[in-house]
């Protein structure tokens, strides 16, 4: 599959790490638990001012699954406990490749 996640994010404050990424659930199984086991394949920002915010996408190729129906949910968090952030305009494009 080829997944393209897509979002606006804003911080509160400045010099806040952000991640959006996916987990995997169905015929295919992937966890984010952990706050940095899904990293790898986040859609990663560091903005450095208060009111900073900048429309990205991330692409990834996943290998490696089993036929069947899965689903993939976004993920979110932040780098720094106790702050937040704002994801808008968000979106998750998944395309089967053969």
């Amino acid at each position: 599959m080829l997944v393209i996640l897509t979002a606006e994010v804003t911080p509160p404050t400045s010099d806040i790490q952000t991640f959006m990424s996916f987990e995997e659930s169905g015929a295919n199984v992937r966890s984010c638990a952990t706050a940095s086991t899904c990293d790898p394949t986040s859609l990663q920002a560091e903005l450095h001012n208060t009111g900073d915010h900048f429309q990205m996408s991330a692409t990834y190729l996943v290998t490696g699954l089993t036929s069947g129906s899965t689903t993939f949910t976004l993920k979110y968090r932040v780098g720094t406990a106790g702050n937040t952030a704002t994801f808008a305009n968000r979106n998750i494009i998944v395309i089967p490749m053969p």
